[in-house]
């Protein structure tokens, strides 16, 4: 699900099933680690 904001906001209100997209996995990636590594406690200070 998507918040109204976000499909004003963008293209992804205009998508049908099925159609590709491209998402910017290195920006995910950072968020994922960073996650991972506040959940494990050696977040930094």
């Amino acid at each position: 699900s998507l918040i109204p904001e976000t499909l004003e906001a963008t293209t992804l209100g205009s998508l049908t099933v099925g159609e590709t997209i491209n998402v910017e996995t290195d920006i995910v990636a950072r968020h994922v680690m960073r996650l991972l590594e506040f959940t494990k406690g050696d977040a930094p200070s």
